[in-house]
């Protein structure tokens, strides 16, 4: 499951403006191309934080599958047990996240 709304809006104290607003937000996040920069250039500890911000804003709007898969990142990330094809499959889960989000918005905004 990509979206969970009731779990985000309960936590959300049922503002659904506040919550179609934060995940347009999510959409322009840059948090993800941050993570492939500094991967790149071997910077674990900005690479480690990229994930863990990834993690917690898909956390604080239940984006569940995202969640689920930058927590393995930032893990592989802190015990430097990760390679590129792992970064570019949780863009692929931020991608498939976007088009759920994109229909959620079109349905809700």
């Amino acid at each position: 499951m990509y979206l969970d709304e009731k779990s985000a809006l309960a936590r959300l104290g049922n503002n659904k403006k506040l919550y179609i607003m934060l995940l347009n937000n999510f959409k322009d996040d840059k948090s993800y191309m941050s993570l492939k920069e500094s991967f790149k250039m071997g910077d674990t500890k900005k690479s480690v934080l990229n994930a863990h911000s990834i993690k917690g804003v898909s956390a604080n709007l239940s984006l569940l599958t995202l969640y689920e898969e930058a927590s393995k990142i930032e893990e592989q990330l802190k015990n430097n047990e990760i390679d590129m094809d792992a970064i570019d499959a949780l863009g692929a889960v931020i991608d498939a996240t976007n088009s759920e989000i994109d229909k959620y918005l079109a349905e809700n905004g």
